[in-house]
């Protein structure tokens, strides 16, 4: 709610809320040959075939990892499409593309499979549904930026730039932000029109 809230939406639907347990390969892999790049870690959606840059991270934190799902739970466990045979083959393609190297200049090592648990859900908005997963361990959402932000009306601007007039800190940005989109508009980088005729 609060990152659809965020983009300006006050009317929304969410969608029932369910658990996903999304296998992943987590790889450490080195670039050799194209300017000493540095090593680094990712995950392979076992899934999907996705590269996935948040999981690696999320494994650096003290998380207590569990061998099989909690029994009380109803979730849904994602099947693996991805052969473990197949990872090194598909994750150095994978991250080839992703920082523009030469396949045979990619090593893939430290492969371990594991399941990572997110809350999936669908929100209703702008006109179109969007699919938002949230972290089941840190509460971190993802698929959100998808959503676009609101344009505010001519009331709720002007309404905001009164209530801004009635302190000293307020005037003191709005005088920056004009200086701002004066500032674009004498060199000719601002886009919009309105902003313009407005100054």
């Amino acid at each position: 709610q609060k990152e659809v809230q965020r983009r300006g939406w006050k009317k929304f639907d969410l969608s029932d809320i369910v658990t996903v347990y999304t296998p992943f390969y987590v790889f450490s892999f080195d670039v050799i040959a194209e300017g000493g790049a540095p090593p680094g870690k990712a995950a392979l959606n076992a899934n999907s075939g996705e590269i996935n840059e948040f999981v690696p991270a999320l494994l650096e934190r003290p998380l207590k990892r569990e061998k099989k799902t909690p029994e009380a739970m109803d979730v849904e466990v994602e099947g693996t499409n991805i052969k473990e045979s197949e990872v090194e083959k598909v994750a150095t393609v994978k991250i080839s593309n992703m920082l523009g190297a030469k396949r045979e200049n990619i090593v893939i090592s430290a492969v371990s499979k594991l399941y990572v648990p997110f809350f999936r859900l669908w929100v209703d908005v702008a006109g179109d549904s969007f699919k938002i997963e949230i972290d089941a361990c840190l509460g971190y959402p993802t698929g959100a930026d998808a959503i676009p932000a609101r344009q505010k009306t001519w009331d709720e601007t002007a309404g905001q730039t009164v209530d801004k007039m009635k302190s000293p800190s307020g005037i003191g940005q709005l005088f920056a932000a004009t200086i701002g989109e004066v500032t674009k508009l004498v060199t000719g980088k601002t886009e919009n029109k309105t902003t313009q005729w407005v100054i």
